[in-house]
């Protein structure tokens, strides 16, 4: 995933990027999800990672709008 992403950075433009570091911060989730589901995480560090996630995905989302 990190090399996709990095990838995608050095030789897409702007917009592709934040397209791919959205499903990045998507795919993240799910994994956290995953692991909060079977008691690896705690059901508080899940929310906070949710939380972080959606200002995230917003911010770029505004970014990629506004652009």
């Amino acid at each position: 995933l990190f090399l996709t992403v990095w990838f995608v950075y050095v030789l897409a433009g702007l917009g592709l990027v934040l397209l791919i570091q959205l499903l990045a911060f998507m795919i993240l989730l799910l994994i956290d999800y995953r692991l909060s589901r079977v008691g690896l995480i705690s059901k508080h560090y899940f929310g906070v990672r949710a939380l972080a996630t959606a200002l995230a995905s917003v911010s770029l989302l505004v970014i990629l709008l506004s652009s």
